[in-house]
């Protein structure tokens, strides 16, 4: 098999860039050991911290749009280092060859079909060209994105829903399993790929290490229909036209919903911030309770607006209109 296996490579410049890029973030905050107390995190500033971020205090608002800036600059770092992460690309037809499940002659009738539409994954063309077992299938797609074949069994959708919001679940195709214990780990399922930003990003929002693997497709869509049953946290989607209209709405909305805590991950461009009506939830010790979820927000970047450019240090009319609307549209979670 090993002829079969190539690697997406990055250089190292890409690679050292995205680690500079997020390093940059910290230059607003204190060092660790002084975020932990409870005065206010931002560099230069003695105020008494009134507001959690990240488990960062602020003491003021503007203060706390400091966090949040720093914050969206580690996180556009960290997501596109996930996504460049180096993925296995092993070809599923010579895989299923390998293993006996088809032939030469029924993998490129496949292809051919595949081509003339120009649409639909290789692997659903085999499914029904050849009628492929769902556990034969899935186990090459195992080899091909090397990770396990999860186990369908002890699913808990009412508990496992606090776990990713809906439209990114929806939108990415991915599945929160199960949580264990000792050592705690989330498992994160897919039907047919990996997706790995979005592993990341699970990952950092809830603090704890995630496993990615896959169910077959029968069992993933029957895990779907019974999460999509029970009920998901309160959530609300909203478009910013700029990182600082962002930045300073989602300043207000924390202020203004009384949260305890807040976090915020970036992934495939949107940006997933979550409130908790208490502390959030810690794994330590082996002992994990259900999460005390408020509101999740899920913010995008308008059609045409660019989220990698610099803040801005000032602010016209125009823009001072834009946040009092985006705020507002983010406030309806609260009701």
């Amino acid at each position: 098999m090993a002829d079969m296996v190539g690697t997406e490579l990055y250089t190292g410049a890409e690679l050292a860039g995205a680690a500079i890029f997020a390093a940059g973030a910290a230059s607003a905050l204190t060092t660790n050991e002084q975020r932990t107390t409870t005065g206010c995190a931002t560099h230069g500033c003695s105020g008494e911290g009134r507001y959690l971020f990240h488990g960062q205090r602020a003491c003021s608002r503007g203060c706390l749009e400091l966090l949040l800036r720093a914050a969206v600059i580690e996180e556009q770092a960290r997501s596109t280092a996930a996504a460049l992460r180096a993925r296995p690309r092993v070809l599923l037809g010579r895989i299923l060859i390998e293993q006996g499940t088809i032939n030469e002659v029924q993998l490129e009738h496949a292809l051919r079909s595949q081509r003339a539409t120009g649409a639909g994954r290789l692997g659903c063309w085999l499914k029904q060209q050849v009628e492929l077992p769902e556990a034969d299938f899935t186990a090459a797609l195992s080899i091909q994105w090397r990770c396990p074949v999860f186990r369908f069994g002890n699913f808990a959708p009412a508990r496992m829903a606090s776990y990713l919001p809906r439209p990114l679940m929806e939108a990415h195709g991915a599945l929160p399993l199960r949580l264990t214990e000792s050592p705690e780990r989330l498992s994160l399922c897919f039907e047919d790929h990996v997706d790995y930003e979005l592993l990341s990003a699970t990952e950092r929002m809830h603090g704890v290490s995630a496993d990615a693997g896959l169910l077959t497709a029968t069992e993933f869509w029957q895990a779907t229909r019974d999460l999509l049953g029970v009920r998901f946290p309160r959530i609300q989607e909203v478009e910013a036209s700029s990182p600082d209209t962002m930045v300073e709405a989602m300043g207000r909305l924390l202020i203004a919903s009384g949260a305890q805590d807040a976090r915020m991950v970036a992934v495939h461009g949107c940006y997933w911030l979550r409130l908790w009506t208490s502390p959030s939830p810690s794994h330590a010790n082996g002992i994990i309770a259900p999460e005390p979820v408020a509101w999740d927000i899920l913010c995008t970047p308008r059609t045409g607006s660019n989220f990698n450019s610099d803040f801005s240090d000032t602010q016209s009319d125009e823009s001072a209109r834009t946040v009092e609307h985006l705020t507002a549209a983010m406030l309806c979670v609260l009701r």
